[in-house]
């Protein structure tokens, strides 16, 4: 009696939650009724609900927008993509992606009173950067901003990447086919050179072969 009460729901890996009730001024005495408690696990309900629709909403994002990304046809469309939807979702006035090779989207406001800015990374390392700038209704980016754009930043330098493999890819085949006609033109010529020489030893060699016959058929020359 007189102490606090403390209500606690069991609930999934993300640990206990505590719901505070009013504490009881020293010389009250009373019991925490049902309806008490019933109200106080229908806000913590309530709560988790929020909290687990929020976090639903932002994986179906991510996961659209990572499919939109990585069927992205090059590097200026995905990071075209990464940049409006950056801008879209953070509600912010402005942003602009600059990477490592020179190449840039986007613009920098006049003073902007608020920036947020994250890496653009692959494997490899950084490959650049993007930044958004004055959220609207002036309000400052959060923490959940921050992870959220550092995962669209995740998913655009993997498709970057993958870009930049395919790309490859494409060159190194190119090269191939390139030496492919080239033996097959050798292969040709070795072909032509073969007949030709098959053509010029055959009607010598028939002469000859002729004028043995003729000799070793002569009754009149010496046997051999």
């Amino acid at each position: 009696r007189g102490r606090l009460h403390l209500l606690v729901l069991r609930g999934r890996p993300r640990g206990r939650r505590q719901v505070e009730l009013p504490t009881l001024r020293p010389g009250e005495h009373r019991s925490l009724s049902d309806a008490e408690r019933l109200e106080a696990a229908q806000r913590q309900l309530e709560q988790l609900s929020t909290e687990t629709l929020g976090l639903y909403r932002q994986i179906n994002l991510l996961y659209r927008i990572g499919e939109t990304i990585n069927e992205a046809a090059g590097p200026e469309e995905i990071c075209a993509l990464l940049l409006r939807e950056s801008v879209r979702i953070l509600r912010a006035r402005a942003g602009r992606i600059e990477l490592e090779d020179g190449r840039a989207w986007g613009e920098v406001p006049e003073a902007p009173e608020s920036t947020l800015q994250v890496p653009i990374e692959t494997p490899n390392g950084r490959i650049g950067q993007v930044a958004v700038y004055d959220k609207r209704r002036g309000a400052a980016f959060s923490a959940a901003d921050d992870k959220l754009i550092r995962a669209l930043a995740r998913q655009a330098g993997i498709a970057l990447r993958n870009n930049e493999l395919i790309a490859g890819l494409r060159v190194h085949n190119q090269e191939l086919e390139r030496l492919n006609g080239e033996l097959r033109v050798l292969d040709r010529l070795k072909d032509e050179f073969v007949s030709n020489v098959s053509h010029e030893l055959r009607t010598p060699l028939a002469s000859i072969k002729g004028f043995a016959s003729t000799i070793l058929s002569d009754p009149e020359m010496p046997p051999p």
